[in-house]
């Protein structure tokens, strides 16, 4: 009976292991301030020190290009082969400013307590200012808004906030700490549309840099108007309409010179099927309709008196485009150079051919305009 109940005897032998303690400590550029790597560095010897015990694991916590001090991956990191019934615990020191907070509180982590040591002065201030929501891209005209916070004050408290657009246009507005607020933007141009918020320094703030944001709006036409005028009929013609009518945001008014007034053609007007250049209707009526005006080998400027030349100039001046493309033709010194769209050229015609390659080179005064 005693050999079928096969008794046995168990003799373990126990060795304790400590339990881990994972220690963060920030190392990004706002540390510098306030002393804050010196506080870190003390902060970390007490820990050690009052638990000798306790197995640490330490990581460093860096900068993210164009994101801010990020815990989520380094944490993650600590944590890779950890046994979490071995887990005691995170310390992190910082000073308090972690970018990717609600993706830290998505992670599905170990149920641990996780201390945070904030370095710096209790009583510092430092404003912030966020731009929160801004449209990437608006069509001109338009009145977008564009939400903003400002942060690091006393909850609740009220702060000027001065804006300032790129048209050189300035603005306050008053706002309250911790909650979102919302300015109207109108788009006023195609391309880059700027808003400057900035909320002046309180008391001594450890950095004003955070003091001002950038919002960044481009804007862009709901549809491209232009007006294509060939000086003859060619291939270059046929090329500009294949190309513009490919696109259904373009809408192409597109004139070609056929019969001059001066021709020498026996055919009456009454049998052909041609109408005159309307050239009030296009170069003083519907310009500002026009966002792009292409001259294509357009050079006689018989048809087009002068008068309308210095509209076109000044459709340049507006923020308007104009196009010029031809040949040997616009060498001439009595072309375009000596009309009165010759100032809003980017070039200057001196009326002589070169058959030799030629680079262009962008100017300084083409490298701070888009």
């Amino acid at each position: 009976m005693l050999a079928l109940l096969q008794p046995m005897t168990t003799i373990e032998e126990r060795a304790p292991r400590a339990d881990i303690g994972v220690l963060l400590v920030d190392d990004s550029a706002s540390m510098a301030l306030e002393q804050g790597r010196a506080q870190a560095a003390a902060a970390r010897a007490v820990l050690e020190k009052a638990a000798p015990g306790l197995g640490w694991r330490t990581l460093t916590l860096r900068n993210a290009p164009r994101a801010g001090t990020e815990l989520a991956p380094v944490l993650q990191r600590a944590l890779a082969g950890v046994d979490p019934t071995r887990l005691a615990g995170a310390v992190v020191l910082t000073d308090g400013r972690i970018a990717d907070a609600a993706t830290l509180a998505g992670l599905n982590l170990p149920k641990r307590p996780v201390h945070i040591l904030v370095t710096g002065k209790r009583d510092r201030p430092d404003l912030r200012v966020r731009v929160e929501q801004a449209a990437v891209y608006a069509p001109v005209g338009r009145v977008v808004p564009v939400r903003f916070t400002v942060e690091g004050g006393a909850p609740g408290q009220a702060v000027r906030v001065d804006w300032r657009r790129q048209d050189g246009k300035t603005g306050t507005v008053e706002a309250i700490i911790g909650q979102p607020q919302t300015l109207s933007v109108p788009v006023l141009q195609r391309g880059t549309n700027l808003v400057v918020f900035s909320v002046p320094p309180v008391g001594q703030e450890i950095v004003t840099a955070n003091n001002q944001a950038l919002a960044s709006i481009t804007g862009m036409r709901d549809r491209l108007n232009v007006l294509l005028v060939s000086g003859a009929p060619g291939l270059s013609g046929r090329l500009w309409r294949d190309m513009l009518k490919s696109d259904p945001n373009i809408t192409l008014v597109h004139f070609t010179i056929l019969r001059f007034p001066t021709s020498l053609d026996p055919t009456p007007a009454r049998e052909m099927a041609l109408i005159p250049f309307p050239v009030e209707q296009l170069f003083e009526e519907r310009l500002p309709q026009f966002d792009l005006i292409i001259l294509d080998r357009f050079d006689e400027f018989d048809l087009v008196p002068d008068y309308y030349i210095a509209g076109m100039r000044d459709f340049v001046e507006r923020g308007g485009a104009v196009l010029v493309t031809g040949g040997s033709d616009l060498a001439r010194l009595d072309g375009l150079a000596a009309s009165s769209l010759g100032p809003a050229l980017p070039v200057r015609l001196t009326g002589g051919l070169s058959t030799q390659p030629f680079r262009p080179r962008v100017a300084k005064a083409g490298k701070s305009t888009p």
